[in-house]
């Protein structure tokens, strides 16, 4: 299974309803298609009652470049400021999962997990 399969199965089994909202791009030129997250950042959008939650499901190696990258994601401060929930879902190879959550301090966003 992939990072985002096994993110949907995770969120499930904690009661959210969860969709996988990655969309890919065909260039012209033929080649492999181009993978976009949803505002750049999400791949899931999970919801229950008084909840929303963007997941990025990545390799667990991936974790803290991907905490860099989305650090500067604009999208990704608005998202909090709006009152929802980020997360990054870093799978290994035993399906253990690390999970990181994002939140706004002193307009920064930080990180733990």
């Amino acid at each position: 299974m992939t990072p985002t399969q096994k993110s949907l199965s995770l969120l499930r089994d904690l009661g959210y309803m969860s969709v996988d909202v990655t969309s890919y791009a065909h260039p012209k030129s033929g080649k492999f298609p181009v993978k976009r997250d949803l505002l750049g950042f999400a791949d899931i959008l999970a919801f229950r009652p008084g909840e929303l939650l963007a997941v990025n499901a990545t390799g667990r190696t991936n974790v803290n470049g991907h905490i860099v990258k989305y650090r500067e994601n604009p999208f990704v401060k608005l998202w909090l400021k709006a009152g929802c929930h980020f997360a990054i879902h870093g799978w290994d190879h035993e399906d253990e999962c690390r999970t990181v959550s994002a939140y706004v301090k002193d307009g920064v966003v930080e990180w733990e997990g």
